[in-house]
């Protein structure tokens, strides 16, 4: 890993954006091993194999301006957000480079709505995704391998159920995933759970692994219970960890599980050792000598 030593007035300090020490490296090969992906498969069809009757959510009522006009109802009029469609298959039109686009055909029960992908059959790979959908069978496939088992919330940021406003509870707990839901565009999946300890129920939003890795199974989720893993730290340590929480005296990689990876770190020699500043957004930092935590902010 390159450094980039800051020179001019004897300053001494070493910057790195990463952090590489022994003990640290044991939490980032804790998520590397623990991920639900292992177990998780999230498959999607290409559009192909689609068949009819296929059901998808609609995420907004943006989903209008997708369509293609109809003598049968206004754009603009359209409320389809929270409701399911039913696809009806496809149909094929040449354009000005004779190509044969397809154009998806949807219905609400009521009206057919269609959709232009502007491109070819052949082009709508398993990566395709209709905007403001998703794809209701995504969700039952994750439903099914999921409901029911007892996981680990490994993020602090959920979202309450009632309101869908996100909340700061703990991280490194095991809950018992109670359904999946639909999403948004962003996160197509909603994780909902209760936890094993205070019976408490929220929910993660999650992506599908299109897009966003960092809210994905492998990001939110473990299998193992954590706590297994690092048996070395105390009951106290470990009780603020899961808060997201520091003490002076924890070590760096007790600070690193309760606050995740800082933004920047800077390593200063001085007469007590060798100092290091962890940097945070919103101005937090930790202030390490030999690795033991002294000062927080």
């Amino acid at each position: 890993m390159s450094l980039l030593w800051l020179t001019g007035c004897g300053t001494g300090i070493e910057t790195t954006d990463k952090v590489t020490d022994k003990d640290v490296k044991k939490v980032e090969d804790y998520y590397a091993a623990t991920s639900v992906q292992s177990s998780l498969k999230i498959e999607f069809d290409s559009v192909a194999s689609w068949k009819q009757g296929k059901q998808f959510y609609v995420t907004n009522d943006r989903i209008s301006l997708i369509f293609e006009n109809s003598d049968k109802y206004s754009p603009d009029q359209i409320r389809l957000a929270g409701t399911r469609l039913t696809y009806k298959g496809y149909v094929t039109g040449s354009v000005l480079d004779n190509r044969a686009v397809v154009t998806l055909k949807f219905t609400d029960g009521v009206n057919e709505y269609r959709y232009c992908t502007n491109k070819e059959i052949q082009e709508l790979s398993p990566n395709f995704q209709v905007p403001f959908m998703v794809d209701e069978d995504m969700v039952k496939s994750v439903a099914h391998q999921i409901v029911g088992k007892t996981l680990y919330v490994r993020t602090r940021l959920w979202y309450d159920v009632r309101t869908q406003q996100m909340i700061d509870r703990r991280q490194y707990i095991a809950v018992k995933v109670d359904s999946v839901l639909p999403g948004d565009d962003a996160l197509p999946l909603k994780v909902v759970f209760t936890t094993l300890d205070t019976h408490e129920q929220a929910m993660l939003r999650i992506s599908s692994g299109k897009s966003l890795q960092s809210r994905d199974f492998d990001a939110m989720f473990s299998l193992k219970n954590p706590r297994n893993e690092f048996p070395e730290i105390s009951p106290e340590n470990w009780l603020l960890i899961t808060k997201g929480k520091v003490a002076e005296g924890m070590n760096k990689m007790e600070c690193r599980m309760a606050k995740g990876s800082p933004k920047q770190i800077v390593r200063t020699p001085s007469h007590d050792g060798m100092g290091e500043y962890w940097y945070y957004d919103g101005g937090m930092f930790l202030h390490f000598e030999d690795g033991i935590l002294k000062q927080f902010r």
